[in-house]
């Protein structure tokens, strides 16, 4: 697919997280054994986009070392000091002649959000001719975020932060992700005005939105019915709730493929794994990695496979297998432990603690 080079992707990742209580940087602490920031830069690049620039800076060499590893076609941009949001697009400016004309900006803790959702805010952007485009939702409870100010037509005229607003604006439900899409040159040229005059003294993103009105630019909203995607990560509980979300929305997706997981809430596949139809997963299976597995299979209880192939109609129960090449029709187990080395031929049996490879 050809790539959509009048579009950038910038994501925000200096932050060090301090509710993670982490010498390791927030995003990559690991969800599904793949840090934060993977799955955030797996929907970034679902845009096809002409590039994706990542802002860092709390340990900042850990991050590049794994977009260096992992997504080496990304960009990083260095933002020594936290200043805010508003801050860390402003040290990327050197860079802007490298990006697209609409710009998509991420945050780093937003590991949920889709590319199908990012794709419908730059059409928005797009369709209603605006200078930005914010996504938006709804939340029962929206303390601690950012308010979507509106006139009485619903036209956006700002965000307000939760620490700044007023006891009226408050009551609002109606709350900023920290996802928007810009007219990048709109975009640049009125951050470098913002400055830190609020409660947190930091230079806030939001403020272009007020920015851009003031000029007699229109800034449009869309509204997310899904909030789930939007969910932020800024402590281990909420990182452990990411998981059990991404967890059965995986699972779920494999259920619907024609695969049987008799146990959902206590089976973990990656979203790297590939099992064919009518096979059946017992409880208490951990399968990652590029692992592939036939039709007609049995796998677990207590399983841990990674990396591996395992062929049609095989029963695997109670063993580790660790990058081996399992043959149709076979029998694994109980109490296996299979290596890289091991490759099995169509029907056979490798019984009881067998450590092979």
């Amino acid at each position: 697919m050809k790539k959509r080079e009048n579009l950038s992707v910038l994501i925000l990742a200096a932050g060090k997280g301090k509710r993670m209580k982490s010498s390791k940087p927030k995003v990559l602490h690991q969800i599904f054994g793949r840090p934060m920031l993977y799955y955030i830069l797996k929907s970034a690049y679902g845009l096809n986009p002409g590039n994706v620039v990542v802002v860092v800076g709390h340990r900042k060499d850990m991050v590049k070392q794994y977009l260096h590893q992992n997504f080496p076609q990304a960009i990083s941009a260095d933002q020594d000091q936290q200043l805010g949001t508003a801050h860390a697009v402003r040290s990327v400016a050197k860079l802007k002649d490298r990006m697209g004309k609409r710009v998509v900006v991420l945050s780093g803790d937003c590991p949920l959000i889709e590319s199908k959702t990012l794709k419908l805010l730059v059409q928005k952007m797009d369709k209603t001719g605006s200078s930005a485009a914010i996504l938006s939702t709804i939340l029962p409870d929206p303390t601690g975020y950012g308010r979507i100010i509106k006139d009485s037509r619903g036209k956006v005229l700002k965000v307000v932060e939760q620490k700044d607003a007023a006891a009226r604006q408050k009551m609002i439900k109606e709350i900023n992700t920290s996802i928007y899409s810009f007219n990048r040159d709109k975009l640049f040229l009125h951050v470098e005005n913002i400055d830190s005059d609020n409660s947190q003294n930091e230079y806030y993103l939001t403020d272009v939105v007020e920015k851009l009105v003031e000029a007699g630019d229109r800034v449009t909203s869309l509204k997310l019915k899904d909030f789930i995607q939007v969910m932020g990560v800024n402590d281990r509980n909420q990182l452990a709730e990411v998981e059990k979300i991404l967890k059965q929305k995986i699972n779920q997706k494999f259920m619907e493929q024609g695969v049987s997981i008799k146990d959902p809430e206590n089976t973990h596949i990656q979203d790297t794994v590939e099992i064919e139809k009518d096979t059946t997963i017992e409880p208490y299976c951990f399968i990652t990695g590029t692992t592939t597995i036939g039709t007609g299979c049995r796998i677990g209880p207590f399983c841990q496979i990674n990396d591996a192939a395992v062929g049609r109609d095989t029963i695997i129960n109670n063993s580790v297998v660790n990058g081996s090449r399992i043959g149709e029709n076979n029998r694994i187990g109980p109490y296996s432990c299979l290596g890289p080395e091991t490759e099995t031929k169509k029907g056979q049996c490798i019984g009881n603690y067998l450590n092979k490879g």
